[in-house]
């Protein structure tokens, strides 16, 4: 029987543009034309009339409260023959739709510090349904490790698959073009942060680096892109950077441009499953300085600064260092452009049939054939 007979379907939850959402539309596009598959939006019915879509789902399926949440969602989800879990925030329902497989992007709230018990507890009980998946994707080898060592998961069990990038809108262009277009000065030196302003992004510390740089060099600039928060607005104003920091809030589209504008990228995260932001930026032709934790290194490689996020003076110093030498900022701008080259999401979808057709093999009890366009 071959893999593309089986109705495959894709449960995802996230707005457009958010790191969750564009790995659930990546690989449903690169495997659409040939599998039998769904992508499935789960989402809060007051969120989604909010939600502008270019491209929507090809499924949306909404739910009125938090309370009773589950059964809402299996009396309107159809039966698949297989189903991908993208978001820890429905792995409860895999107890009820099998044979399931598990996306694991991190595991960060079992190892921040930062949130409360209550909702630490309410993760922790999500993460456990990762033992009911059959088979489980991890983004990184950083994350395989965290499941292993925190959940008790077999490694047999879980596959690492890199995420990807789109080449189409991740790719250099000339900066000064791209600076005109968004109305950003020539003659600044920019900085470039995106991602959300949760604790653990790190984005206080970031501000307080920053405060220093700019006294050194009288130029610059920290354009923020991603959702914002009172506290980090309060630490904005309490320093005086409201003509220096531009956080131009959440892009529904792509913040693609915003790369090619920039003279660094700065990913200060303490703690992350594998690090998107870096990788766009590295297909871009925009040098990365990030944070040595995590799966950061594993996907930078070489091709970056890396700086402890918890020491303010190796941050600064990491970002000082690039700011204060056009030749070393050329040099990590081309090895990053080598180093993007390693990731795509069409590789990303080529790994991830294999682990369709092992689940289904395993349950089925059938010899399942990979369709050959998807074979490497």
């Amino acid at each position: 029987m071959r893999l593309n007979n089986l109705t495959i379907g894709i449960i995802r939850d996230g707005p457009p543009g958010c790191s969750g959402g564009v790995i659930s539309r990546e690989l449903f596009l690169n495997l659409k034309d040939n599998l039998n598959i769904e992508e499935v939006m789960c989402i809060r019915l007051r969120e989604s009339r909010k939600i502008r879509w270019n491209t929507p789902p090809t499924r949306i399926i909404t739910y009125r409260t938090k309370h009773l949440r589950d059964s809402q969602l299996l009396w309107k989800l159809p039966r698949y023959d297989l189903y991908h879990f993208q978001s820890h925030i429905f792995f409860s329902l895999i107890k009820h739709r099998r044979p399931a497989i598990a996306t694991a992007i991190d595991l960060i709230p079992l190892k921040s510090g930062l949130y409360s018990d209550t909702h630490l507890e309410a993760v922790r009980r999500s993460f456990q349904f990762f033992r009911e998946a059959e088979h489980i994707i991890a983004i990184s080898q950083s994350t395989k490790k965290d499941l292993i060592e925190l959940l008790n998961i077999d490694s047999e069990k879980i596959e690492v698959i890199y995420l990807g990038v789109n080449y189409k809108i991740y790719k250099a262009r000339n900066k000064e073009e791209v600076r005109r277009k968004l109305n950003l000065p020539l003659d600044k030196e920019i900085l470039l942060n995106v991602g959300t302003e949760n604790e653990n992004k790190n984005i206080e510390r970031l501000i307080r680096v920053f405060y220093r740089l700019q006294k050194r060099f009288k130029d610059l600039m920290l354009i923020r892109v991603g959702l914002i928060s009172d506290s980090i607005t309060k630490l904005v104003d309490e320093l005086k950077l409201n003509d220096r920091v531009l956080r131009v809030g959440f892009i529904e589209g792509y913040p693609n441009l915003y790369y090619n504008a920039v003279d660094v990228y700065v990913c200060a995260d303490l703690l992350g499953g594998f690090g998107l932001p870096n990788l766009e930026a590295m297909a871009s032709g925009c040098p990365v300085a990030t944070s040595g934790s995590s799966a950061f290194p594993e996907v930078v490689g070489n091709a970056g600064l890396l700086f402890n996020p918890q020491d303010e003076d190796d941050v600064f110093e990491k970002i000082a260092t690039l700011l204060e030498d056009s030749r070393l900022r050329e040099k990590y701008a081309q090895k990053g452009l080598e180093r993007a080259k390693l990731f795509s999401w069409k590789k990303m979808a080529q790994k991830t049939i294999k682990v369709y057709a092992r689940v289904a093999r395993e349950y089925y009890g059938k010899n399942i054939i990979i369709p050959k366009d998807e074979k490497e």
